[in-house]
């Protein structure tokens, strides 16, 4: 706010660019984000702190969760499985963009994944505990590996051909699947990601 303040103060920093408070910095989409609501539907383009669409979709999906809990308690994973089931028609219905977007429809594909995750979270526990015990031994570790040698091809193959179709709105369901595998961490696959230096690794790239 105070770069574009400079700008209609000093002419002479205008450039050939849009004018002081207009385009993506107006003060209407300056409301906005200051109420997190840039990725919720009210706004046609990208504003201010571009990236942070992301941050309005996910303030209030965090809203919306708390809020089911409170209200449903241990029914909430009923409506977490309507939004996972529901979100992606929403989205073939009205999204022309599929899943190469960013404030469109934002929202709805946070609750999407977000809905997806908090499933795993809801269910996984016990499962993973006794598929481990069920696979335990060589025999089971093999099996775990191979089972995630197929999830990263299927990863590598829905990633190549599903990015500009139809299909990519069942991106959150293919990660939530391999979240799922690799949450069992039995496989060498796992094992290797689990190493010091692939963890160092991903500390310094996130």
């Amino acid at each position: 706010v105070a770069f574009e303040a400079l700008r209609l103060a000093l002419p002479t920093l205008h450039g050939t660019g849009a004018a002081p408070f207009s385009g993506g910095f107006d003060l209407k989409s300056l409301v906005a984000n200051l109420f997190l609501l840039q990725g919720m539907g009210v706004e046609n383009h990208l504003s201010w702190n571009a990236p942070s669409w992301s941050i309005s979709a996910e303030f209030f999906t965090y809203l919306l969760f708390a809020g089911v809990v409170f209200a449903t308690g241990r029914r909430a994973w009923i409506w977490f499985v309507a939004a996972a089931v529901t979100a992606p028609f929403f989205l073939l219905a009205f999204s022309t963009r599929h899943m190469d977007v960013s404030f469109d429809f934002g929202f709805i594909r946070c609750l999407y994944g977000f809905s997806l995750g908090a499933l795993l979270a809801w269910f996984q526990h016990d499962s993973i505990a006794e598929a481990r015990q069920a696979l335990a031994g060589g025999a089971g570790r093999v099996a775990w590996t191979l089972a995630e040698l197929a999830m990263i091809a299927v990863i590598a193959m829905f990633v190549s051909v599903a990015g500009t179709n139809d299909a990519g709105n069942a991106a959150p369901v293919v990660f939530a699947l391999a979240l799922y595998l690799f949450a069992h961490e039995g496989g060498l696959i796992s094992a290797l990601l689990s190493s010091r230096p692939m963890l160092m690794l991903g500390s310094l790239s996130y």
